[in-house]
């Protein structure tokens, strides 16, 4: 049996995506698409490319987490600015729904060991570890401290 995100795949990142986890995620483009809503109307929307995922459409709200978090109001100034993504939920149109939300990089732990230089070249190389659940926990608790904005185009499953 399929899932809902498997009979109707995306080509934008979806919470689902996410699997449940947050991640750090680097920006590697910002453009812009005209995309059709919900109810057949045409908007250009700002559309985020990162490094290993899936282009997400922005919305409001996430904007303004991303302006907050790279200190740069001019979206083309984002590339290369990493961030936290994680799934989440939110009020929309009188219901719960899943959504993404971004937060700051959590500070690095300190190393419990170095590894060797060989270990340390292809280690870069992988995608940055997964967060755990408490930080996880504490950018859910952050994002839901940062009010949403009705935005009718928000989180529409494009």
């Amino acid at each position: 049996m399929a899932t809902l995100e498997e009979m109707f795949p995306s080509r934008f990142l979806k919470a689902a995506d996410l699997g449940g986890k947050g991640r750090v995620v680097e920006i590697v483009e910002v453009g812009t698409e005209d995309l059709k809503d919900m109810q057949g109307k045409t908007a250009k929307k700002t559309i985020v490319y990162f490094r290993g995922l899936k282009p997400l459409v922005l919305n409001k709200t996430n904007a303004k987490a991303l302006i907050r978090i790279t200190g740069e109001p001019d979206n083309n100034n984002w590339v290369e600015h990493r961030a936290l993504i994680f799934p989440t939920t939110t009020e929309m149109a009188g219901e719960t729904v899943a959504c993404i939300r971004f937060d700051e990089v959590p500070t690095a732990k300190p190393a419990k060991k170095a590894a060797p230089p060989k270990a340390k070249a292809a280690a870069e190389e992988e995608e940055p570890p997964q967060l755990t659940d408490e930080e996880v926990e504490a950018a859910r608790r952050r994002a839901e401290e940062t009010p949403d904005f009705d935005d009718p185009l928000d989180d529409i499953p494009y």
